[in-house]
């Protein structure tokens, strides 16, 4: 650690580190914004600015990195080899290539991994190659335990970034620059730590070098090509929000027609709902959006949605009671970005009508007993699986005698009560044989069925 530090305070020049975290970030900017824009474009224009963010990635990863060498202070004469120079520029960008190639629309967190280590190998590469084209006017050793230091910390964090600047949570894909900036920095800081240099009057540097003079005015014509991508970067972003916030106002205001509940969902986050979405869950707009859809509809993966059709989910609303729905998912584009639009239908009213219409199907309207129909098809079953088994059982009629005169005598009305009383007390027995143990009953009874004649 003391090695580190003094390696910072007195190796350095202050003035010229806080410069190369400067254009780190900026370049990060410029990078992940130009990138965004390219996924929103189509047809050439995606080609040409994912090239183009390519190329600002690996700048940025170059011009850090050589500025933090220029900040080295070897306490004597010192010179850049042009070649390997080079060498380490394009060994950066094709790595960065080849990263996001494997990332850019795919969510597969195992290519995200993979991207991270070619990405943390390439700028390590980047590192190495940038230190071997320092030349000093004396000997330069290594430190093997700050060289696999440098390595060994400086790759898992840039797979650790890669991997989170593809999920779905934003403010854990807001850390991933950040988190770019520290492997950066740690690499550095720990690789140069690793450099031992010992002055020797009889080293004289390269013919075909480049002095530190010839070399920071290059390296600062690439800092700011940096900035002005940055600022067309921040002029993407500015204009994609704004374009952004008129397609989702408009969507709003068109969602707010609708009688069913409408949900816009990005990347399974919801951004916005309709009044009609507040109703039923009985939650506001902000208890509803930045949420997963599936705290709404737990067990139901949007991913694993047909678009455009429709599946049974349970409604989770405030306060823990369920809702059942149809739910129904469409992608849309908005402005140049792809969201979804999850539908949400209350079915509450058709179970209950449905339950209605199989109730009077399968019952008697006065007894409220199983009716022919639905005796005849249990027995059929009871049937059906004791045969299987071949377990008897019995069937149990009871006829009520002198019915008819009862309806002749004292009306249809007396004839009715009698009825439910009856039926009230065949309940009530069968009832009370289901409570005691070791009866019948305890291997299944049919339901009492009346059937009239």
């Amino acid at each position: 650690m003391d090695t580190i530090v003094t390696c910072l305070t007195v190796g350095h020049d202050q003035t010229l580190l806080i410069s190369a975290v400067a254009i780190c970030l900026i370049g990060i900017h410029a990078s992940f914004s130009i990138a965004t824009h390219a996924a929103r474009a189509e047809g050439k224009a995606k080609r040409h600015w994912a090239l183009l963010s390519i190329f600002a990635a690996g700048c940025t990863a170059w011009a850090t990195h050589m500025v933090a060498l220029l900040a080295y202070r070897p306490g004597m004469l010192s010179a850049f080899e042009p070649i390997l120079m080079t060498i380490s520029l394009l060994v950066t960008i094709a790595g960065i290539g080849l990263s996001m190639w494997l990332v850019i629309g795919r969510r597969d967190r195992r290519l995200r991994i993979y991207a991270g280590l070619i990405l943390g190998v390439a700028i390590t590469i980047l590192h190495y190659l940038g230190q071997a084209s320092y030349f000093v006017t004396g000997r330069v050793s290594w430190d093997p335990k700050f060289v696999a230091a440098s390595i060994s910390l400086g790759i898992p964090l840039y797979i650790v970034a890669i991997v989170i600047s593809g999920e779905r949570n934003r403010k854990l894909r807001a850390l991933a620059p950040l988190l770019l900036l520290v492997a950066i920095a740690v690499l550095h800081v720990t690789g140069m730590a690793a450099m031992k240099v010992t002055y020797d009057p009889r080293i004289r540097l390269p013919a075909f070098s480049l002095e530190p003079d010839v070399v920071a005015p290059i390296v600062a014509s690439v800092c700011m090509g940096l900035v002005l991508l940055a600022v067309l970067g921040l002029r993407f972003a500015i204009a994609a929000r704004a374009q952004m916030r008129r397609d989702q106002n408009r969507l709003g205001e068109l969602a707010n027609l609708a009688v069913e509940g409408l949900a816009v969902c990005d990347d399974g986050i919801i951004t916005s709902v309709n009044e009609s979405l507040w109703r039923l869950t009985e939650r506001n707009h902000a208890q509803l959006c930045w949420q997963p859809i599936e705290t709404l509809l737990p067990g139901l993966e949007l991913e694993d949605m047909a678009d455009q059709q429709e599946y049974d989910a349970e409604l989770l609303c405030h306060g823990g009671g369920v809702v059942p729905v149809r739910v129904l998912r469409r992608d849309v584009l908005v402005g140049s970005k792809k969201l979804t639009v999850v539908a949400i239908r209350d079915q509450s009213e058709r179970l209950k009508s449905e339950a209605t219409i199989r109730r009077l199907a399968y019952t008697n309207a006065l007894t409220g007993l199983t009716n022919r129909v639905r005796f005849h098809d249990l027995l059929s079953r009871r049937l059906a699986r004791q045969r299987l088994a071949d377990h008897p059982f019995a069937l149990l009629a009871l006829d009520l005698d002198r019915f008819k005169w009862v309806n002749d005598t004292m009306g249809h009305g007396v004839g009715d009560q009698l009825l439910s009383q009856i039926a009230d007390r065949l309940r009530e027995s069968v009832l009370l044989m289901m409570l005691l143990p070791g009866s019948a009953a305890t291997s299944g009874l049919l339901p009492v069925s009346w059937t009239p004649r």
